[in-house]
């Protein structure tokens, strides 16, 4: 769960000299969260955490083992899933024990680095990768007085970080060899992961060697909780193309499979082949077969922009809050732009607005942008289509509501319009929205280093969008005032928007059973093995009703 902390504009936390660059680089994500040294693990809680969950479970005997390998070496391990959730605490010694008490690092406290800053846990699954931590680059100082070394764990089929490994002990440096002793523990407990690993992976994952064996071109598979990939689709996709390939199972999958041409977010379009893996519970492989085009949104507004010959009127149509203002700006070619608003005609009298246009439009050059249209009087769009007629050198842009709600004269005008771009609704842009979200979050946060994860774009993808743009930037910007910096994931959406919208056309029985699933996710905090159990069924069988119902994940307070 992320937190918002108080900034502390006045406050500068030094920096020390000779920090090596990736203690130096963690001090300073903890400095943008707001924490400062001296009270950071006053943001420390503690929680429920799944004492039966699968990395426990893989873990323990490796945990048995290093307890009677480590008696005597004053030191302690430590075990974190995938939130940094500490879920396993041992102490060689009762100073350490306590010490660790009276900060509050016991089972269930989260020490990711931007709830306590630079430690041998949250920095290691920042990183993915091992890292030690000597006293002093501890960015917390009561934690100075402990060196550490942790090592993210990662899931052997889906390259998945599903926890983080620790050992610490008093001191002010690490000891050298702990590295390889904690790299083979990880090892151990990676192959006992993926020993556990249900029949219906392993099964994905033989499907996904045998295609990647005979095949150089992208290919990635997608299972429950299962994300395969080879190098090619690595370089060729991006968190929001994974999401998208998710996607696409729900409303156009089938049990043998299908084909599909999509948009890529670097511009180009792929053949998508998606097999269906028998035994898989649902899993498929994808082969990606990209092609040399580019696409995107901005093509009609380029060809509007483009097209020579006689200055003829341009219409830009779509519902509230799609972009038509944005877009208007876009097509402009002529400047100075003269922008009339229906509102202007309300508050000044419709002649002032009238002999504006007049004035406007003919006018040696420029733009001259009508707003809106349709909530204009029949004397002002009479006005209009009379003077668009003539040959004036200005440009003429207008901009309506959605074409198949014109009348009268406001739809007569739009017909006289040959060059046109009708606005998609947001809810019908699902296979972009991961980056018209990530433009948005990074406008309203000013450029921050925030990052939409698949499972928040998977959330934002289902939904109904009434508002379209000026809703998903109302969304943005709750999303940017809680996080500065890292992964936005579902749970840092709005809670309403945490879950897919429900299908339209559910049945009584479908939308009882949907909101008996939601129900139980929340209770039982997203966990899925729990909400299982709690719900009388199996686990795969609770997937396949949450694919099916689309719902995407908990609604979480």
């Amino acid at each position: 769960m992320t937190r918002m902390y108080q900034e502390q504009p006045h406050q500068q936390t030094p920096v020390l000299p000779g920090l090596r660059p990736e203690i130096a680089l963690s001090w300073a994500r903890s400095r943008d969260v707001g924490l400062v040294p001296e009270d950071a693990l006053s943001h420390l809680r503690t929680g429920e955490f799944d004492a039966q969950s699968r990395l426990l479970s893989a873990a323990s005997p490796v945990l048995d083992t290093l307890r009677s390998q480590l008696r005597g070496s004053a030191h302690s391990v430590l075990l974190a899933d995938r939130e940094c959730r500490v879920i396993h605490r041992w102490c060689d010694e009762t100073r350490a024990e306590g010490t660790f008490d009276d900060l509050g690092v016991r089972p269930g406290a989260t020490c990711r680095e931007e709830v306590v800053g630079t430690n041998g846990l949250g920095t290691a699954l920042e990183l993915r990768r091992g890292v030690a931590i000597n006293g002093s680059e501890h960015f917390a100082d009561e934690l100075k007085a402990f060196s550490c070394y942790g090592q993210p764990i990662l899931h052997p089929l889906t390259n998945r970080v599903e926890g983080v490994l620790n050992f610490t002990s008093f001191g002010a440096g690490v000891n050298p060899l702990l590295a390889a002793l904690v790299a083979h523990s990880v090892d151990h407990v990676q192959q006992r992961l993926l020993d556990g690993a249900r029949a219906s992976e392993r099964l994905l994952f033989a499907a996904f060697q045998t295609m990647t064996a005979h095949r150089r071109h992208p290919v990635v598979a997608l299972g429950d909780d299962v994300v395969l990939s080879n190098r090619a689709a690595l370089d060729l996709l991006n968190p929001h193309d994974f999401a998208l390939l998710r996607a696409l199972v729900g409303p156009v999958g089938s049990e043998s499979g299908f084909a599909a041409d999509v948009p890529l977010q670097n511009g180009m379009r792929a053949t998508v082949l998606a097999h269906a893996v028998s035994g898989s519970a649902g899993g498929f492989v994808f082969e990606i077969t990209p092609a040399a085009e580019v696409v995107g949104g901005s093509a009609d507004r380029g060809s509007l922009r483009d097209q020579r010959g006689p200055r003829l009127p341009i219409l830009i149509s779509g519902a509230p809050g799609t972009g038509r203002s944005r877009a208007a700006t876009a097509a402009v070619q002529r400047h100075p732009v003269t922008v009339l608003e229906p509102g202007f005609a309300a508050l000044d009298g419709e002649a002032a607005w009238a002999q504006r246009f007049v004035d406007a439009i003919s006018s040696r050059a420029g733009t001259v942008v009508v707003e809106e249209i349709d909530l204009l009087s029949d004397r002002l769009i009479h006005l209009i289509i009379s003077l668009a007629k003539k040959n004036f050198r200005s440009d003429l842009i207008v901009t309506c509501g959605p074409m198949d709600g014109l009348t009268g004269l406001a739809h007569t005008l739009a017909s006289m319009c040959v060059r046109s771009v009708d606005l998609p609704a947001l809810s019908r842009q699902a296979a972009v929205i991961g980056d018209l979200a990530a433009r948005m979050l990074d406008e309203v946060s000013g450029g921050a280093p925030l990052r939409l994860t698949p499972s928040a774009i998977d959330a934002l993808s289902t939904q109904a969008w009434i508002g379209n743009f000026h809703e998903l930037r109302v969304v943005m910007t709750y999303v940017a005032a809680r996080r500065s910096a890292g992964d936005v994931t579902a749970a840092d959406l709005p809670a309403s928007y945490r879950t897919a919208a429900p299908p339209s056309n559910l049945g009584g029985l479908d939308r009882v059973e949907r909101d008996a699933i939601v129900a139980a996710l929340a209770e039982h905090d997203g966990n899925k093995m729990r909400t299982a159990k709690a719900l009388g069924v199996s686990r795969g069988t609770l997937y396949n009703r949450m694919r099916r119902l689309r719902i995407t994940t908990s609604s979480r307070a």
